[in-house]
Formats: structure tokens, sequence, C-alpha cells
């Protein structure tokens, strides 16, 4: 019999994607949402209430007959941050500790735990990419409570011998995509010029295809798997080469301005936007060799084949 796979944010951008990636190569899929929404037909949805409400007893009657379990859900990261920045560390950590512990009561294999590479900080020096083995350096609330819950999800393994894999991605990208990526998309779309043109950094990008193949292999594979991976497409690219590809997808022109970085920079700080225009133009590497290696992987897709599936495939907006 195949194995039965736990997925929690069955209905987020990652879960929802997971859950159908999962069923159509014969896994059977337990979903946990919240609320009643039940998108596909084929998976076995159990509703809860809140994440922060579910108890460890809770947790294992969920978690019959599961082998492996892969933690989507979290409190994601929000610009302007949330009105109770406690909420992180309830959900994000406490969650994934409870649910670590019940998993290993109830016998699952192997736990993977969706992380952020935010855990390692927010920019890179240029030519440095991140390395797995980096040290932690986590600038806000969202990723302390991840880099928190990391600690605690290998803290379970280690005692009890459940495998645990943490996977560390930057920004993830595909159908069905919501946030700052859409925001762009629609800039993009709408023909904005943009003042984009003299940006030359480097960032680390995941299609969501990408992110799918290392999933399955983290559930595939036979020989013991424990450890953190940073995960990404493996070709990093520029913001406006990130807005070129966006506008080719759309069948759109876009009009990118050279204005200075330096300049760019001293407009944000004066907007209180300097954290947003840091983004735009800092860079932001991984180095994912470690997962290529673990997984004996090479990430296929590219972003312009996952541009397309967008194109094709808008999705439902979660």
């Amino acid at each position: 019999m195949t194995e039965r796979i736990l997925v929690t944010g069955a209905t987020g951008f990652v879960g929802k994607a997971l859950c159908r990636y999962l069923f159509a190569h014969g896994y059977r899929v337990r979903g946990v949402v919240r609320g009643d929404r039940q998108p596909l037909a084929d998976v076995e949805y159990v509703p809860i209430g809140d994440l922060e409400s579910v108890t460890r007893l809770e947790w294992g009657r969920l978690l019959d007959d599961v082998q492996v379990v892969i933690h989507c859900a979290a409190l994601v990261h929000q610009m302007k941050g949330v009105a109770d920045p406690d909420a992180y560390y309830r959900i994000n950590t406490a969650v994934t500790a409870s649910l670590a512990e019940a998993a290993a009561e109830a016998g699952v294999r192997r736990f993977v735990f969706l992380s952020t590479v935010k855990v390692l900080g927010e920019f890179t020096e240029p030519g440095r990419p991140f390395r797995s083995d980096a040290p932690a350096n986590p600038q806000d609330d969202y990723a302390r409570s991840k880099w928190l819950a990391e600690q605690a999800l290998t803290a379970v393994g280690e005692r009890t011998g459940m495998e645990a894999v943490i996977l560390r991605p930057p920004l993830i990208y595909g159908p069905g995509v919501v946030g700052n990526f859409k925001s762009l998309m629609r800039l993009v779309k709408k023909g904005i010029p943009l003042p984009l043109g003299a940006v030359n950094n480097r960032r680390s990008m995941l299609a969501i295809g990408n992110l799918l193949d290392v999933f399955t292999l983290c559930i595939q594979r036979p020989e013991p798997l424990s450890g953190t991976f940073l995960v990404s497409d493996g070709k990093d690219v520029s913001t406006a080469e990130l807005v070129s590809a966006l506008a080719y997808s759309q069948g759109v022109r876009v009009c990118m301005l050279p204005v200075p970085v330096s300049l760019m920079r001293l407009v944000g700080w004066c907007l209180g936007r300097k954290a947003a225009v840091d983004r735009l133009c800092g860079d932001l590497q991984l180095d994912i060799q470690a997962v290529c290696d673990a997984l004996e992987w090479r990430p296929q897709r590219t972003m312009s084949e996952e541009l397309e599936t967008m194109r094709e495939d808008p999705g439902e907006q979660v």
C-alpha cells in the first residue's frame, strides 16, 4: 500500500499544490485545513480550528497511519507586521514543536518542515551565498519563530530517532502565488515604468515545481535523511531580469528607468520604505549544493518554464 502523507496548510499556496502533486503521484494524502475548504476531491481533508488550539492528543489522531509529515502551515511574514507579534511564536514555533512530538509518538518516520532562508538573514554579501551550515541570524519575529521551530524539531528528532528534514527556501513562485510577487506581476502587466534599470543584484528564487520535486524526493529516499537544506532554482537573477521575465511571460512590454541604486535607497529612506528598496536592490543568494548531494537532485524547472505555467494556469488565489 502506498504511504500516507500528512500535509499541513493544505489549502495554502504551497500546500494545495503539494496535495495535488502527491495524489497525482500515487500517494494517499491527508490535508489539515482550517474551516471547511476542500478544493481537491481526492484528498482526505481534516478540518481543525486555529492551529494553536490543536492539542498533542488531537494531533495524534490526525497522524494515524501516517508515515511522513510535511509541515507547510505557518503565520507567514507580513511586511507591516501583525497586531500580535507573539502569534508568530504560538503558531510557527509552538505548533511545530507540538506536532513534532506527536509525530514521533505516532511512529512517523520522517518530518519535513518548510522553513525560510530568512533564518540566516535578509541579505548576502556579493558573491558570498548562504550555505546550509551558515550561522543563524534572524532579523524579525517571523524569522526568529521559524528558527526556534527548527531547533525544537531537531531536538525531537535527535531524542526520538524520527528523521527531521528542514528546508529553507527563498521566495517561492508559481500558479496561485500571492503577496509581493503577485503585486509585482500586476505592476508589470499595467506597463507602469519601474525605476529598476540600473539594479544589478543577484537573488535566488524557487519555482514551486522545483520545490515539489524536492518534497517528493524527501518522501521517497530510502536511506536515512535528516538535516537542514537550502533550496532554490540554482540560477540567480537580478530584479531587473525578473521584471523582464515577468513581462515576457505576460506578453507585455516593460519600461525600466536606469535610476541609480543610491538614489533609490535615499528616496526609500525618506519615504520610510528603506526595507522595501533594500529587498529590490540587495543580494540574497543560496548555495544549494548540500541538498543536491543529499537527494541526488538538480533543479529541473527553469524560471521561464514556471512563469509559463503561471500564464496557462494562474491558479486560485488563496
